[in-house]
């Protein structure tokens, strides 16, 4: 019946949603992970050669003068 198909896709649909929401939730972690781990990588570079720019394509450090 119509009213058996539209309680079906409403269904589906707060399925999909809840999925999107989780998946959200996992990529704000894993982006707040990185971003953590990018600043701690930056200390530890700046700790260790100084203040400079890395040029991630070639690899070359500059240091900030």
């Amino acid at each position: 019946s119509s009213m058996g198909n539209l309680e079906i896709s409403r269904i589906q649909l707060e399925q999909k949603l809840e999925f999107l929401t989780d998946e959200k939730l996992r990529l704000e972690t894993e982006y707040t992970t990185l971003v953590s781990q990018e600043q701690k990588l930056v200390g530890e570079l700046n700790e260790k050669y100084g203040a400079g720019n890395l040029d991630p394509a070639t690899g070359v450090f500059t240091p900030t003068k």
